[in-house]
């Protein structure tokens, strides 16, 4: 088993220092290149009245300043972004990138910014079956010949293309620590996150997905 270490950079920068978070960085991720081997983005857009960049942006600026590392988002909220989109954005990224994405998804929790930005928040269910729904789209337009159609019960795409498609597939990783949530793990990703959680819990959840992985016969 090989241990790797990636480092979650912060959010935004302190109030009235702007520069501060760009400089942090300069200074320190030189150092770190070597031991760490990937760089991570939360997906949230403001914490009371932090200083909070979006995420996609500052992956884009991560991946071409830090050329040394792997980059992603730890997690995307899935309901933020159209499903399509959010695939051929990851593509694209993955193909200038020389493959370094790592695709990280989940079902969304952060109620207050949903509402503040204009975004529904559905109940827990059906969260987690828009992920479904948005991991089964990623899949197709990443692997099958287009035109690409799909239905699902909350996503759909009729004769969509994704061109160039990524090759190799980004790795995929799915954040959550509900049972469901870590079933499409297994169904659908490489990796499986779940972040903030105290180590009993974590352990606990991680014994839940060996069964499930178990069941799966993965």
């Amino acid at each position: 088993m090989t241990l790797e270490f990636g480092l979650v950079v912060p959010a935004g920068p302190p109030k009235d220092h702007l520069a501060a978070w760009s400089h942090l960085l300069d200074t320190a991720l030189p150092r770190l290149a070597g031991t760490f081997t990937s760089l991570w983005m939360t997906d949230h857009f403001f914490w009371d009245d932090l200083p909070t960049y979006e995420a996609w942006t500052v992956i884009s600026y991560l991946a071409a300043r830090y050329p040394a590392f792997q980059i992603g988002p730890i997690v995307l909220g899935q309901g933020y972004r159209n499903p399509a989109l959010t695939a051929k954005m990851v593509a694209t990224l993955h193909a200038l990138t020389g493959g370094r994405v790592i695709m990280g998804i989940g079902a969304g929790w952060k109620e207050d910014e949903y509402h503040a930005y204009g975004y529904p928040f559905p109940s827990p269910g059906v969260r987690v079956g828009q992920l479904e729904d948005t991991l089964e789209i990623f899949h197709r337009l990443w692997t099958q010949p287009g035109p690409v159609s799909y239905e699902g019960a909350f996503y759909r795409v009729q004769s969509a293309w994704c061109e160039p498609r990524p090759h190799p597939r980004p790795p995929l990783l799915v954040g959550g620590g509900g049972s469901k949530t870590m079933q499409l793990a297994v169904r659908y990703a490489d990796l499986w996150n779940m972040p903030d959680a105290p180590y009993p819990l974590y352990a606990e959840r991680v014994a839940l997905l060996r069964q499930h992985c178990a069941a799966a016969r993965r």
